[in-house]
C-alpha cells in the first residue's frame, strides 16, 4: 500500500489536551527566553565596555532565539514530510581502495 492509498488516521485531541499543549508551549518558550536572557546579561558584561562590542556579544543569543522560533513555525501537516525535512542528506559509506 502506497501513501496515497492508505487509510487516514485520526487523532481526537481533546479541548483539556489542547490547553495543556498551549501551556507547555508557553512554558518551553519562556525558559528559552529566560535562557537567552541570562546569556546576552554574561555576554554583554564580558564584552569590552562600548556599545559596539556589547551589541556583537548579544547577537548569538538573539540569532539562537530567533531561528529556533523560525524553525518552530514552518508547518509540516503529514509525520513524514517532518522527519525527512530535517534529516540529514543520505551518504552512501566511503568505497574501499583496491
Amino acid at each position: 500500500m502506497n501513501s496515497a492509498t492508505a487509510p487516514a488516521t485520526t487523532v481526537e485531541v481533546t479541548e483539556g489536551d489542547r490547553r495543556h499543549l498551549r501551556r507547555l508551549r508557553w512554558a518551553v518558550r519562556a525558559v528559552l527566553a529566560l535562557g537567552v536572557a541570562a546569556s546576552i546579561a554574561a555576554n554583554v558584561l564580558h564584552a569590552r565596555p562600548n556599545p559596539i562590542s556589547q551589541v556583537i556579544a548579544a547577537w548569538p543569543p538573539l540569532a539562537l532565539m530567533l531561528t529556533v522560533e523560525l524553525i518552530s513555525r514552518v508547518p509540516t501537516h503529514q509525520r513524514v514530510l517532518a522527519c525527512c525535512g530535517w534529516s540529514p542528506p543520505h551518504r552512501s559509506p566511503p568505497s574501499r581502495p583496491g
